[in-house]
């Protein structure tokens, strides 16, 4: 009898290895049964989203300017006029970029939300539920505050504190954190790239377990798979790890996988996402401010890489071999993870340059196409820096085309000299804190460069069509921002022929939204002068609040900037601090006819 027993127990044994092996293959179904497990108590069919990940929803709202004045506090503003934050021009910009961004995915959002919650830094009662998986994506409040989150991993602390030396490394820090269940003392989000550094996904870990036999499982909440449990299983004898998957829940299954070398299993620190966010699109609070931390950035869209060189021919980028570089001390590139698109389709990682780098140094940005010709290729460039920021849109950049924009600062001025390789016509929109210009019409070819010069400080504009042979016919459009009101006006100017070597000149001082144009002056390379007053398109216009949009937002008065459920209090007012406050919903500050998005 006792022979038979044993031959069972042998027989079910053999069936429960096979049960875990099959786990193992689809990741479906995981028990913690680990010799040693450290868990935090987190469950997805409790703790997680009951909705899948999600892109480009129309009805979904990503970002707002109540966001925008929570994360970086009242600088980001305009104008605070009636309660209302008026983002200023480059603060815009950065937003319209993120939310362009996220509209390939919100993995990062939903991954990093529901840990908060799990950790009670904030409640899913302010959403409507009572508990995470009973809450609805259809609250716009909880799609603002996912697009919130997943926004932190380009600011700075926000995303910058990681792990990824090897997956050991991230092992053992997880271990380490779930040690402590629920208390524990920092949280973290996961990110996980294919082996060329693609499909980037952001998963949220909640327990470690050691199999034994130098095998070891992180146990994760996959926001592709609603309520299921999933894991990563890692090799520590050969420091390894896999992960069957895939970056979306549509396609088929890829296997994501890594070693100490490639450095594509990451995790990031949420506690570091909490305070108030470096802004580096912002101006100075004051002259003796020392903000030598900041960063200009070089957002990105389309089929296209960008590589940056300084003048010690030091790089940051991608080569066109398809590997990253990074030489440029102090320069950062931001992996963005969407879980849907991924990195290497249309939105390439976000690079961060040390803002002293354009002071000591010039730096060339070179903008590269990677589209194989098959279809229309609208790439996007934004470099955002405080108080300034120039976006180049070229409508088709097409295979083997590439864009130049060489950038450097003289004082307080922002100078961009724009090249091609062949012909190119983009729209060039320019913008500091209360004025946007956008140049459209303007030919760029082999043989001469557009160059602009933009003096925030002194409201000094300039561009010049050096040694192009056809430098077209320009229209210009201009909004300005009255910081008193939050109105803008609208001019634009008739069209103008342009020459080789001719130059356009605009004072911005003071305000044009009560009477009066602005004006531009063109130098031609003859000698000849020409002023020309813009005509009035809109002026004094107010961006209303959407009624569709509820105004109702969560009250926090909490230098963590979180929802938390534990705060109370009254709402600061428009002067004080703003962690996280909300006096009422700003507008959008979408400008007439600069094909800016509305309210996001």
């Amino acid at each position: 009898m006792r022979r038979q027993y044993l031959a069972v127990m042998a027989l079910l044994s053999l069936y429960a290895t096979m049960f875990c092996v099959m786990g193992a293959e689809n990741n479906s179904s995981v028990f913690l049964e680990g010799a040693e497990i450290n868990d935090s108590g987190f469950r997805p069919n409790v703790d997680g989203f009951s909705f899948q990940n999600y892109g480009d929803d129309p009805a979904t709202v990503d970002l707002t300017p109540t966001e925008m004045q929570r994360m970086f506090g009242d600088r980001v503003c305009a104008s605070t006029a009636g309660g209302k934050c008026t983002l200023t021009y480059p603060a815009e910009r950065w937003m319209n970029q993120a939310v362009s961004a996220m509209k390939s995915g919100h993995c990062e959002g939903i991954a990093v939300l529901s840990s908060l919650m799990y950790y009670n830094e904030t409640s899913p009662g302010l959403f409507g539920g009572s508990s995470v998986i009973d809450l609805s994506l259809q609250d716009v409040l909880l799609q603002r505050e996912i697009g919130y989150w997943w926004t932190t991993q380009v600011t700075s602390p926000g995303g910058s504190k990681k792990v990824l030396e090897s997956p050991q490394a991230v092992l053992d820090t997880l271990a380490g954190a779930f040690g402590n269940g629920s208390g524990s003392g920092e949280w973290w989000v996961m990110g996980i790239y294919l082996p060329d550094g693609s499909g980037g996904h952001a998963i949220t870990p909640y327990a470690v377990e050691d199999l034994g036999n130098g095998t070891a499982r992180i146990l994760v909440y996959d926001n592709n798979w609603p309520k299921d449990s999933r894991f990563i299983e890692v090799d520590t004898l050969n420091n390894t790890w896999r992960y069957l998957a895939s970056a979306n829940p549509d396609e088929p299954n890829s296997l994501y996988s890594g070693n100490a070398s490639t450095r594509n299993l990451e995790i990031v620190s949420l506690s570091s996402r909490l305070g108030r966010q470096q802004c580096d699109f912002c101006e100075k609070e004051s002259a003796a401010a020392n903000e030598s931390t900041k960063n200009i950035q070089v957002w990105q869209s389309g089929k296209a890489r960008a590589l940056i060189t300084d003048e010690s021919g030091h790089r940051v980028g991608l080569l066109e071999s398809g590997q990253f570089v990074n030489e440029i001390p102090g320069a950062e590139i931001r992996n963005l993870k969407f879980g849907l698109a991924g990195i290497g389709s249309d939105h390439p990682p976000v690079i961060l340059l040390p803002l002293a780098s354009i002071n000591a140094s010039s730096l060339a940005i070179e903008i590269s196409s990677t589209s194989n010709g098959s279809q229309k290729n609208q790439a996007d460039t934004a470099i955002i820096a405080p108080g300034f920021a120039l976006a180049s849109s070229v409508p088709d950049l097409g295979q083997g085309q590439n864009q130049s924009m060489d950038l450097f600062s003289e004082g307080e001025a922002y100078n961009v000299s724009i090249g091609a390789s062949s012909q190119l016509s983009p729209t060039i929109s320019i913008d500091t804190d209360y004025q946007r210009i956008t140049l459209n019409g303007l030919k760029i070819d082999p043989s001469g460069r557009i160059n602009i010069s933009m003096n925030p400080a002194l409201g000094a504009f300039s561009m010049s069509t050096l040694g192009n042979l056809k430098p077209g016919t320009l229209q210009l459009l201009m909004t300005s921002l009255d910081p008193a009101s939050g109105a803008t006006s609208t001019f634009k100017s008739l069209d103008l022929m342009l020459r080789p070597d001719d130059s356009v000149s605009m004072d911005l001082v003071g305000s044009f939204s009560e009477a009066g144009s602005p004006s531009l002056a063109i130098s031609r390379k003859n000698g000849g002068m020409q002023e020309m007053s813009l005509q009035t398109v809109s002026r004094n216009v107010s961006a209303d609040i959407p009624m569709d949009l509820p105004k109702d937002m969560p009250q926090v008065a909490d230098t963590k900037n979180l929802t938390s459920s534990a705060q109370t209090g009254s709402i600061p007012s428009s002067g004080s601090d703003m962690s996280g406050s909300d006096m009422s919903m700003p507008s959008s500050a979408s400008m007439p006819g600069m094909g800016t998005p509305t309210f996001p």
